[in-house]
């Protein structure tokens, strides 16, 4: 008898997220904008799967200077707030973390997250090109070898 699951059920689960990593980005880059530079050489937008954290960390990283109050001010102005989670949401990524200091290790979380859901996807697409025998296996390995080492990056 097999422990392992059928794919199906691998297919259904939840990704690999952490949006309270993802939190705890937007709220350190609140308390101390200091870090974006660092924290941006980490993780950048689409890293992020919780659309508000997406959107907030969008934000902050485009404003030339950084408070609670020109963050709200300029995503209200794009239409962006209500669709990040309002200003609730940001005071609730601010309130995920004390202090500030661990905001590259939030970021790593973030970006270690998102290489895993690429790497799912990336096995996906691997799988529905072996299926469909379009490839030589020689040939859809050198292409799937290429791929993960540029996903990898």
């Amino acid at each position: 008898m097999s422990t392992e699951q059928p794919i199906s059920e691998l297919l259904d689960q939840m990704p690999p997220v952490d949006v309270e990593a993802e939190m705890a980005v937007i709220g350190s880059l609140m308390l101390d904008p200091s870090k974006r530079e660092r924290v941006g050489k980490i993780v950048q937008a689409e890293h992020f799967y919780h659309n508000g954290c997406r959107r907030f960390f969008v934000g902050l990283m485009t404003l030339d200077s950084l408070d609670w109050i020109l963050l709200r001010d300029a995503m209200r102005k794009s239409g962006q707030l209500d669709v990040a989670g309002g200003s609730a949401f940001l005071d609730e990524c601010i309130q995920s973390v004390a202090v500030a200091a661990h905001a590259e290790y939030y970021a790593g979380i973030v970006a270690e997250k998102a290489r895993k859901r690429a790497m799912i996807h990336f096995a996906i697409e691997f799988l529905k090109a072996l299926y469909s025998g379009k490839f030589e296996a020689s040939e859809l390995a050198e292409r799937m070898i290429q791929r993960l080492q540029e996903t990898m990056q």
